[in-house]
């Protein structure tokens, strides 16, 4: 059974439509969160995702109905308790009293979500007085509510969806959302659940059972109609009154009694007497066993049908589990495998090519390249022996490489010739190379020494600029303790005192410009033979590469 979640506040007054919260817009503001959210980094929200949405709350609802309409509680950890209250009510029927056990849904909210989002209180319902509740179970949502769900899907959305629920009731906001049992209001923080009583109704051929203790006649009253032929729905109450507030209210109700909780074999009801003739109270109980068998073999029936789907469930996540278990196995085996084969190639080309050195440093080697030295040369004792390892005749004339076109009769010298004159030819080469890197080996050392001057001379420049700046503070000192002196003289009135403290200070301040002060040595020119200018630098300056 399917049902649509869309559209659902076409029955309140316009200022009140705008303002209430259907699905389509709780699903807006769950997507809006999630675009927003640092994990998903503000991309766009596809329409699959969005879909995903919808078929969550679907399952969600088509399971709902399922436990219902088997006078079940369905129960959703975090949100909301649906389920059916058992109660017992006097009832006027042919002028005799009786009391039957009557059932009505109830909707409570859970005590967390409640907490969390800062909802008023309200009645608890005693355990006794409700039917059993089953738990919401994901992995049952996945397998038999849905088609393309998985487990961690319905979990994760249906939490997002409870979640922002319960921040658009927390925030006194109106809310109007359609279940498949009812529909759930909201306003001023204030719940209240509209019951659907067409989809409550029982399914065909599910008929209510009744249990009535009446007020036994004298003579043996003849057993009323079971309750399996009950076929008119006159003898039923009505099944569902509109709207209830989150807890069932009795006059808001009409009862139907499936479902009811069945009473003790010696129970008389409150209007039985002593005295009173058995033969009617058994006649009376007689009918009661009969329905309360039949219903004790309904719910068994359930029982084993859901004990049955369980097991069904159960096993088939233990083979999706194994599944699972043998592909990751599998996988790992394989990555284990192809790195031993790659470890048993690295290993092969290793000893290969240990190998090949092993045979090129052999002196029997018949390799075509001579055995080297450090230094890239041949050694001077192989040279004999290696000169000719094929063992061809030397004195024969080299014929040229086959199908190589002839240069002429100049072309054709000895192998004896050929192979001097390459040897030769490596020689040289190794020399040059040998060369070129002891050229390159001085150019460094000449660019190291420069810069070691370079970083001498600023050293010894912010020496002498630090001790000049220090003679120019001294300098400074003496001049105002001279001037705050005349001064002091002049107000005394010393003319004398005034003239013989001027000339000693002209003659102290003659003297400090006499002194030897450091300074730096002459800069001596390249053309001049010193030592920068012998060294080939000329007048350059600290930037000076003498490697470019």
């Amino acid at each position: 059974m399917r049902h649509s979640f869309r559209n659902n506040t076409k029955n309140l007054p316009a200022f009140e439509e705008m303002s209430a919260y259907n699905f389509d817009r709780v699903v807006e503001e769950c997507l809006k969160d999630k675009r927003m959210s640092k994990k998903n980094g503000g991309k766009v929200v596809t329409s699959a995702e969005t879909r995903v949405y919808y078929s969550v709350w679907e399952s969600y609802n088509n399971w709902l109905l399922d436990q219902m309409i088997k006078r079940k509680g369905a129960d959703a950890a975090g949100f909301a308790n649906f389920s059916w209250e058992f109660y017992s009510k006097a009832a006027s029927t042919n002028d005799e009293e009786a009391f039957q056990m009557r059932c009505r849904p109830a909707f409570v909210l859970a005590d967390q979500f409640k907490k969390q989002n800062q909802l008023p209180k309200s009645k608890k319902h005693l355990p006794p007085t409700l039917a059993p509740s089953e738990i919401i179970n994901f992995h049952k949502l996945a397998l038999r509510y849905s088609n393309n769900l998985t487990k961690d899907m319905i979990f994760t959305t249906f939490r997002d969806l409870v979640r922002k629920i319960g921040e658009i009731i927390g925030s006194d906001k109106m809310i109007k959302l359609k279940f498949s049992v009812g529909t759930l209001h909201s306003k001023e923080r204030k719940t209240r659940f509209e019951w659907d009583s067409e989809a409550l109704k029982m399914q065909a051929g599910d008929n209510p059972i009744v249990f009535t203790m009446t007020k036994p006649p004298v003579t043996p009253a003849a057993p009323p109609t079971p309750a399996d032929d009950f076929s008119s729905s006159s003898q039923v109450e009505s099944a569902i009154a509109p709207q209830t507030d989150e807890v069932g209210q009795e006059e808001n109700f009409s009862e139907t009694n499936a479902g009811a909780i069945p009473m003790p074999e010696d129970y008389q009801g409150d209007y039985a007497e002593e005295g009173e003739d058995d033969m009617g109270v058994t006649g009376v109980f007689a009918v009661q066993e009969e329905a309360y068998e039949r219903y004790i073999k309904v719910l068994e029936k359930d029982a084993e049908e859901e004990d049955k789907v369980n097991k069904l469930l159960v096993t088939m996540m233990e083979e999706k589990d194994a599944k699972e278990a043998a592909k990751k196995d599998a996988t790992k085996k394989k990555l284990k495998d192809l790195q031993l084969y790659q470890l048993d190639q690295m290993k092969r080309q290793m000893e290969e090519k240990d190998k090949e050195i092993v045979d090129r440093k052999s002196v029997t080697a018949t390799s075509f390249y001579p055995r080297t030295d450090k230094e890239g040369g041949v050694d001077a004792e192989l040279k004999d022996k290696i000169s000719n390892p094929f063992s061809v005749p030397v004195g024969r004339k080299f014929l040229g490489i086959p199908n190589v076109p002839k240069k002429g009769l100049g072309y054709r010298v000895s192998e004896s010739e050929l192979l001097s004159s390459l040897t030769s030819q490596i020689d040289l080469k190794s020399q040059k190379a040998v060369e070129e890197k002891e050229m390159r080996l001085e150019e460094e050392k000449r660019y190291c020494d420069h810069i070691a001057m370079e970083l001498d001379y600023d050293s010894q420049t912010k020496q002498l600029e630090a001790q000049n700046k220090k003679q120019e503070m001294m300098m400074a000192w003496e001049r105002d303790s001279f001037l705050k002196k005349m001064k002091s003289l002049r107000l005394k009135g010393d003319i004398e005192g005034l003239r013989a403290h001027h000339e000693e200070f002209h003659k102290a301040v003659a003297g400090n410009t006499t002194s030897s002060v450091p300074t730096l040595p002459p800069v001596v020119s390249g053309n001049q033979g010193g030592s920068r200018g012998s060294q080939g630098f000329g007048d350059t300056s600290v930037g000076f590469d003498s490697r470019r």
